[in-house]
């Protein structure tokens, strides 16, 4: 090797450090510009923060629906029995009004 091809070699060097360089710039330029797109820990941990809420939201809802439902149904219970008696009330008067003839004993 000459002194020839050491000089052409320190040449391309630093034309090579030239434009990893310039790569550099631009690629430092290009994060500041897409920096906005990149979703962060924080945005994700506060996105989860939001949906666990969003689920516990949801389960306590769910109990407050199974106890209206279910004082609901005792509700609907004590009408229906209400009613059964009143029905059998009604039945055993008609009853003895027409086996009777409604007369005292």
């Amino acid at each position: 090797m000459g002194e020839g091809d050491v000089l052409s070699i320190r040449q391309d060097l630093s034309e090579v450090k030239k434009t990893l360089d310039g790569i550099n710039a631009a690629v430092a330029d290009l994060r500041v510009l897409v920096a906005g797109e990149y979703v962060k820990r924080v945005d994700c941990d506060e996105c989860k923060k939001c949906s666990e809420e969003r689920i516990v939201r949801l389960y306590d809802k769910l109990d407050e629906h199974r106890k209206e439902e279910a004082a609901n149904r005792w509700k609907m219970a004590g009408i229906a029995a209400t009613l059964t008696a009143a029905l059998i009330s009604l039945a055993q008067w008609l009853h003895s009004i027409f086996k009777g003839g409604g007369q005292a004993p």
